[in-house]
């Protein structure tokens, strides 16, 4: 561990961002999850789970921590619920409460609450605040079909306007820190509306899947 530009813990290791080793560790802490609730070799799953999701705490990413805990809760939440309606007013509240319940404990009261609150978090909310409206205000300018694909962080420094209004090397030199945001100014509303059918159709793939299997244990 080592002291983040002067500001907060960080860790050590050889990607640009923690947030990438976050994310591969996430996607992988999420398929052992599965495999664990499917009944597919029980041990070693809730193994490389618990060792997955220690690397996500090494890495110090907060937005890392969130997503794991709303992932997780995901997953077993269509897990339980394969059989039931997963948009029902009942179903999506005790999905989504446990949740928020945890998240807001992991943020105030868990032993990684410091990551979050006596750090440069101030700082790092506005810069992604900022980072948002600066991704609405492309997709303003081209609502339809977007900037193109991987493109809106050179949008941003080609953009005489932004370059204008836009003071601070991070915004300028990183991508939005939201993909729902990326995908809507890189794609317009076209790729948006894609990519959100992709989410939901997935989540419903997954929920017939998962009831097929546990039928076909159950025989």
């Amino acid at each position: 561990m080592v002291n983040k530009e002067g500001t907060r813990a960080g860790a050590i290791g050889v990607f640009v961002t923690p947030a990438n080793l976050g994310l591969y560790t996430t996607i992988a802490s999420t398929f052992f999850f599965a495999t664990y609730l499917s009944n597919y070799r029980k041990t070693l799953s809730l193994i490389l789970l618990f060792a997955s999701a220690a690397t996500i705490i090494l890495t110090f990413s907060r937005t890392s921590y969130i997503t794991l805990v709303f992932v997780l809760f995901i997953v077993f939440f269509i897990y339980r619920n394969s059989d039931k309606a997963l948009f029902s007013i009942k179903t999506v509240f005790l999905g989504i409460l446990p949740a928020l319940l945890v998240v807001y404990w992991l943020i105030f009261y868990s032993p990684l609450s410091d990551v979050f609150l006596k750090t440069d978090a101030d700082d790092m909310y506005q810069a992604r605040l900022d980072h948002w409206l600066i991704g609405l205000e492309i997709f303003k300018r081209s609502p339809i079909i977007g900037v193109g694909v991987n493109t809106h962080v050179e949008y941003i420094n080609h953009s005489i306007s932004f370059v204008k209004e836009i003071h601070n090397k991070f915004l300028s030199s990183n991508p939005i820190h939201n993909t729902h945001i990326i995908i809507m100014a890189e794609t317009g509303i076209i790729g948006f509306i894609a990519w959100i059918y992709f989410i939901f159709s997935s989540i419903i793939k997954a929920k017939r899947t998962w009831l097929s299997t546990t039928m076909l244990f159950s025989l």
